[in-house]
């Protein structure tokens, strides 16, 4: 960002409270860099656990249903919104797993593991979904989601 977004001055880099911050240089702006909220959510139907692959990720390559928390949601409230919007199951209940910081994106990824009911299907941006035992979970290969393995075994370790 080269311009305040307040008052349209050149922001510039300015150590404040012990950090280098983007500051505006003629008012008070200054960008802290607040991570976005984000949900993780396993989603456990039955027995199983579904996983998801976008549309826009190659071949095999699945994980959990996530999105942005929206202004005046809770996390508990964005999870049931896209658990539906992209799965079109019903939350019946959920569990909190923990929070973990996704730096290179400034996310805070909010995860929960939730237990639903209907018939899965893919919404707009998905392009197939997987359904595993906790066995299969335990045992599947993320390839390059670190984080997603780590937050499965989180939720599993809850669940078992």
């Amino acid at each position: 960002m080269k311009f305040c977004p307040e008052c349209a001055s050149e922001t510039s880099q300015r150590e404040i409270d012990g950090k280098s911050r983007l500051a505006c240089s003629q008012c008070k702006f200054v960008a802290w860099g607040n991570p976005t909220p984000v949900v993780a959510v396993l989603v456990q139907l039955e027995q199983d656990y579904v996983l998801a692959r976008n549309k826009a990720w190659p071949p095999g390559l699945f994980s959990m249903i996530t999105g942005f928390v929206e202004g005046g949601e809770t996390p508990e409230q964005t999870l049931a919104r896209e658990v539906q919007e992209e799965l079109a199951l019903e939350v019946t209940g959920s569990d909190f797993v923990g929070h973990f910081s996704v730096p290179g994106i400034n996310q805070l990824l909010i995860a929960f593991v939730a237990t639903c009911r209907g018939t899965p299907q893919c919404g707009t941006e998905l392009a197939e979904l997987r359904r595993l035992s906790a066995t299969e979970l335990q045992n599947f290969d993320f390839g390059p989601l670190a984080l997603t393995r780590q937050i499965a075994n989180a939720a599993l370790s809850k669940r078992l």
